[in-house]
């Protein structure tokens, strides 16, 4: 177990810090806003305070599903089809499990979730969540316990593609995909989930496409110059580890 929670743990801090690195030349390059080092740096400790905690949830399925001998419901294999075509089908049902579990955090788990839209200055590195984060998203991770995936290096370029596109659309950079936005969130895009305007609330939750948004009712397609601040007036952002950790408990649990 404690190997396993090792290999997990060096995974996840490789991937922070890569999806990190990759995108902070844009930012510096083309910044769209003004991120501090110290904003950078807070958001970087808090991103790899948080690892551990997935790590643990990540290497705690892979031994349940060992130890349980689950067999795999459904297999998608490279033969059976495109393989290009199964994985943004495999996408799409995690994308769609991610938009209803984000709903649900709104709703109901808005005091954990609040930490992260609580930041002011949102960035790649500067994108952090609550350590409690990992638990909710456990209930994503359970159905692909029973799904066998042999479809050979397209899933990994797409799995590379989507997973770090979750560091650009909080990035701070010019870049975006402009009329392709229909098709795939961009910064702009998840910019106005996090938008202090009203009117903006509760609206965008897709990760990777805005496809689950239209069709739920909870699409606003923005424009390209559309940049509205971002936070929560409720209260600050966390600046030590201590309030990162606390922050859940001085919230009323609800959303203004």
């Amino acid at each position: 177990m404690a190997e396993a929670f090792l290999e997990s743990l060096f995974g996840v801090l490789t991937y922070q810090l890569i999806g990190i690195a990759l995108f902070l030349p844009f930012e510096l390059a083309f910044p769209r806003a003004r991120t501090s080092f110290a904003d950078r740096s807070r958001g970087i400790l808090f991103l790899l305070a948080v690892a551990p905690f997935t790590a643990l949830v990540s290497s705690t399925l892979a031994q349940a599903k060992s130890a349980l001998h689950i067999k795999p419901l459904l297999t998608i294999h490279h033969s059976a089809g495109a393989p290009v075509l199964a994985s943004i089908a495999l996408a799409l049902w995690v994308d769609l499990q991610f938009y209803t579990i984000h709903r649900f955090e709104h709703r109901f788990l808005w005091r954990f979730h609040a930490v992260h839209h609580s930041i002011q200055n949102l960035s790649a590195a500067n994108s952090y969540h609550h350590w409690t984060e990992p638990l909710w998203l456990l209930v994503l991770a359970i159905p692909l316990m029973f799904v066998d995936v042999q479809i050979g290096p397209t899933l990994g370029v797409l799995t590379f593609l989507f997973t770090f596109q979750q560091f650009y659309i909080h990035s701070a950079s010019r870049p975006n995909f402009g009329r392709l936005r229909w098709l795939l969130a961009d910064n702009v895009y998840h910019r106005i989930h996090h938008s202090t305007d009203p009117a903006h609330h509760d609206r965008n939750f897709g990760a990777m496409t805005p496809l689950w948004d239209w069709l739920f009712g909870t699409l606003y397609m923005p424009k390209s110059d559309e940049w509205p601040d971002v936070g929560l007036g409720e209260h600050n952002e966390p600046t030590t580890l201590i309030d990162w950790h606390l922050l859940p408990w001085r919230s009323n649990g609800t959303r203004p």
